[in-house]
């Protein structure tokens, strides 16, 4: 369940492997309560329990980009997700 543009609330499929690695996420977010709250929270604990803002994604999705050797100026998630559905089409998926 994904909240979407509007507060619209959307239900999406997600792959095996993604749901693994999501739910081992989960396993060691030992901080994290019980119930319904955001996949991905702050990193910096101002704000107990409150989602990462689009400016701290963008800044991890840069940090691990620079990690893998990839230099593209203003890689963005945006940009991810287009490429990931290019590659999905391409590969029949």
């Amino acid at each position: 369940r994904v909240h979407g543009k509007g507060s619209k609330i959307r239900f999406l499929p997600l792959h095996p492997v993604a749901a693994d690695r999501i739910y081992a996420y989960l396993e060691l977010d030992v901080k994290r309560a019980g119930g319904p709250g955001p996949l991905f929270r702050s990193m910096r604990g101002t704000t107990t329990g409150a989602g990462i803002t689009a400016n701290g994604l963008y800044t991890i999705v840069a940090q691990w980009a620079r990690v893998a050797g990839i230099e593209v100026e203003r890689l963005g998630v945006h940009g991810l997700r287009a490429t990931a559905a290019t590659n999905a089409l391409e590969h029949d998926a």
